[in-house]
């Protein structure tokens, strides 16, 4: 998710071009690739090249509004993808992804688009300490499924054919341990086939993006769960509160920064002298920088941080959160944050806030 939020900073500095979309596309795609092991506990895991397929629908957005433009008439989408990622210790995996695609550069027939998704995953056999104990990569069955890609079509007609890279990513968040990731890199061939007639660009837009401040304020307090090793230790509570001011730098990006609190139950699992202490002595502190692109009413965005204040030592000095706000109101928007320190997830987050200003 770093490597995605870097790639769609680069991608608001490109000069883009855009060009009209059938209503309706229905594709198939093939995937062949590998489990990567980035962790050194996963190389055991490794037994043979990943391969899968995939179902795909999608559609343009209306084009009605200003942030539709700003991305070249971007167009959303709904994936079925089975796998084979490679291990007999993890068995098949399936997921189902909401995704965006984002045209990059569209000249003539070619087009170089990314897709970005994030859905619900399924893998056949997770971590069981008697049964399956070598596999160190998932604890459970249902996961959250995430996937970048970049592809090259060249369209003829109502058909066509794209050829690109694909990252599929699945992991619970550290709900349950073990908790390393399936990461699977493959090269991605697919056909498809444009349905309906082209919907051409609206004349006038929606611009009421233009009235928003440019600098916010904002206040957000979030709830998670997670787990710790040692295994089976228990699924604990977590909860988080920040503040941040974001300053829009173009029409699709803005960078801030802000204070966070993170008060996490599983600080007396990590150092058992704390195990009498009232739950306020878990509190760490933390300071961060951002960055975020814009799509209307909501942003994706990736903070980087690190602890000013932590009561026990974390796996690492610097955390990061990659998530998702969307504004349900003037000034309410609902949040969803993956918080991870580097490879390692530590928890979910989900919450509501409050733009102050």
């Amino acid at each position: 998710m770093r490597t995605l939020l870097l790639a769609l900073f680069l991608l608001d500095l490109l000069p883009l071009q855009a060009q009209h979309h059938a209503p309706w596309t229905f594709g198939v795609r093939g995937y062949g690739g590998f489990l990567a092991p980035h962790h050194t506990s996963l190389w055991i895991m490794v037994d043979r090249h990943a391969v899968a397929g995939e179902l795909f629908l999608q559609r343009p957005f209306s084009g009605a509004k200003d942030w539709h433009a700003h991305y070249l008439q971007p167009r959303w989408g709904l994936s079925f993808l089975a796998m084979d990622p490679g291990s007999a210790r993890t068995g098949a995996a399936a997921r189902l992804l909401p995704y965006l695609e984002l045209p990059l550069f569209t000249p003539g027939a070619w087009e170089l688009h990314t897709r970005i998704g994030w859905g619900l995953g399924l893998v056949e056999r997770p971590f069981d300490r008697v049964e399956n104990y070598k596999q160190h990569a998932i604890g459970g069955r249902l996961n959250l499924a995430a996937q970048w890609a970049f592809s090259v079509r060249r369209n003829w007609g109502s058909n066509a054919f794209d050829l690109g890279i694909a990252l599929d990513h699945l992991s619970n968040g550290s709900m349950q341990q073990p908790n390393l990731g399936i990461n699977v890199a493959s090269l991605a061939l697919g056909y498809v086939r444009h349905l309906g007639v082209p919907v051409p660009k609206p004349t006038q837009r929606d611009t009421t993006w233009r009235a928003a401040p440019r600098t916010e304020v904002l206040a957000m307090g979030n709830l998670g769960w997670t787990e710790v090793y040692p295994l089976e230790s228990g699924r604990r509570s977590v909860y988080s509160a920040s503040a941040s001011v974001v300053h829009r730098v173009t029409a699709r990006s803005a960078v801030g920064g802000g204070v966070d609190l993170f008060n996490k139950g599983t600080v007396p699992v990590m150092d058992e002298q704390l195990a009498d202490r009232p739950r306020i002595a878990y509190t760490q502190l933390g300071v961060h920088a951002g960055y975020a692109m814009l799509f209307g009413a909501m942003t994706l965005y990736m903070d980087v941080g690190t602890y000013l204040h932590t009561p026990v030592e974390e796996r690492a000095p610097v955390f990061t959160r990659v998530g998702m706000r969307h504004r349900v109101g003037e000034r309410l928007f609902v949040n969803f944050t993956l918080k991870s320190h580097f490879f390692v997830a530590d928890h979910f987050e989900l919450g509501i806030g409050y733009r102050i200003r």
